[in-house]
Parts: C-alpha cells; structure tokens; sequence
C-alpha cells in the first residue's frame, strides 16, 4: 500500500514537473532567451504521455492566458478565435464519443490505444475517476454545509466520512476531495477558503502592477506573464486534484511565483542591465 502511494505522489509530482517546465518555455520562448520549438514540441509529447486531466487543463488554461497577453492589443479577435475553436471542435468530440477502442486490447502496453481510451471516456462522460470526484465532491459539499463558517479542520475527512452517505465507497477509501477549492472549503471553511482566495487576487493585482511598470523590459515582462500562466495553471488544475497539499507541487509553484519578485525591490534585473549599458555607453 506504502508502495502504491509513493508511485501515485510520484506520478502527480511528475505531471507538475512537466506542466511547470511546458509554462517556463512557453514565456521564455517569447524572449531572445530561448527560441526552441523542437524543445516545446518534446514537452508537449511528455505532457500528453501523463494521460491526466488536470496536467492537460491546467496547460491548456495557461497557453491562453499566454496567448491573450501576446496578443493582448488584438485580445477580442483572440478571444473570438478561442470561441470559435472550441465550438468547432464539437464535431471531434461527437466523433470521438463513438470511437471504437477494444477493451481485450487494454491490458497491452501501449500508448495510442490508452490515449484514445482516456480521451474517449472524458468526452463521452464514462470515465470513472470523473464519476469519483463528483462523488467526493458531493459529499464535501454535504460536509461543508454542515461546518461553513471553519470547516471541521484538517483531514476531518478521517474521522466523519460515516456520518455520511457514501453510496460508491469512494469517500471512505480516497477521504481526499481531489479539489483544491472543495478541500479548502470541508477543511477551512469559508473563512479559509475566502482568505486563500484574496491572497491569489493581491498576488495578480502585484504582477499586474508589475507588468505596466516592466513595459519597457520585454524579457521582464515575459518573467512575469510566465509566473502568471504558471499559476492560473496550478489552480485549473487544481478544480481536479488535491494538489495544495503535496509539498513537492506547491514548493516548485512558490519558486514559480517568486520569479518576478528576484533583485532589487526598485527595478528589475533587466532595468538594471539597460541602465548599465547605457552608462558603459555614455
């Protein structure tokens, strides 16, 4: 059991790895720094080789926002695009609903048949561990309700999942509410979950204010538009997963988040630099 544990925190802490590493290169493909599409691509495989929801939704939230701020002075048309890819890709979904994929053919190793399996059942609603999580977070609603104003406390989960109805036996196996806003909410209760919620909004109103200021740093810029991404990742994936709680996930986001913040408190590495060719110059 210690085994399987260890295995499944390895996975997650895998799939945040490469999530965090896929968002680092995005921002800084948009800089001089790096300029290596052949790397992006090799990123993209390993994300799509995790087979897991939360990694690809958290990404594909942060390109957006990345997309958006590229092209912020044109923001409604990219919007509109968004939009209107999404909508186009419901023929794909209706396609993919109706995929045949051989259940005797699941116990093979192989990465394409497991793919199509995994996006078959998200697009169709069979998949299972959705069915679990909407099971947790029905009974972490029913617990909240009960404690709104604190919760009933850390891993309370432990000591109340009988006094609640658990048709699936999932609360009682899993405890977890595979939801960072969910698990706050049963643990913390509103107070919590409302206090961890206005410390996101400070810290993008910071980078927001940071970024009018970095207009003339392109390079800058991009450090902080990453940092952002990188988050807005971490909490859509974290509408599926429990990830708040894993040391190893929040410890490389809070490096993340620390990035625009590196140097001087007045002026940024980057500002320092121009100001120091500039002098060199005069």
């Amino acid at each position: 059991e210690n085994k399987k544990r260890e295995a499944k925190r390895s996975k997650v802490f895998y799939e945040w790895i490469v999530n965090a590493e896929n968002v680092k290169l995005v921002f800084l493909s948009g800089t001089p720094i790096i300029n290596k599409p052949e790397a992006l691509d090799l990123i993209l495989i390993c994300l799509l080789f995790t087979l897991t929801r939360q990694a690809w939704f958290g990404f594909l939230i942060g390109f957006m926002f990345l997309l958006l701020v590229k092209f912020k002075k044109h923001w409604p048309i990219m919007l509109g695009l968004i939009i209107a890819g999404l909508l186009l890709f419901s023929p794909v979904i209706q396609q993919l609903q109706n995929m045949d994929v051989p259940q005797e053919e699941l116990s093979k190793p192989g990465f394409i048949l497991h793919f199509k399996k995994r996006i078959k059942d998200m697009v169709s609603g069979e998949d299972q561990t959705f069915k679990m999580r909407l099971a947790l977070w029905h009974a972490g609603w029913e617990i909240y309700k009960d404690h709104p104003l604190t919760g009933c406390g850390f891993r309370c989960v432990d000591l109340l999942h009988d006094q609640y109805p658990d048709p699936t036996g999932y609360v009682k196996k899993l405890r977890g509410m595979h939801n960072n806003f969910i698990q706050l909410a049963v643990d913390t209760g509103i107070l919590g979950l409302g206090t961890w919620l206005v410390i996101w909004f400070c810290f993008f109103r910071r980078l927001y204010k940071m970024g009018f200021s970095l207009e003339a740093a392109p390079q800058g810029n991009w450090v902080v538009f990453g940092s952002a991404a990188a988050v807005f990742a971490f909490l859509a994936g974290g509408c599926f997963e429990s990830s708040l709680y894993d040391s190893e996930i929040v410890m490389l986001l809070y490096f993340i988040m620390a990035l625009p913040f590196a140097g001087s408190y007045n002026r940024s590495p980057f500002q320092r630099s121009s100001v120091t060719n500039h002098n060199l110059k005069g």
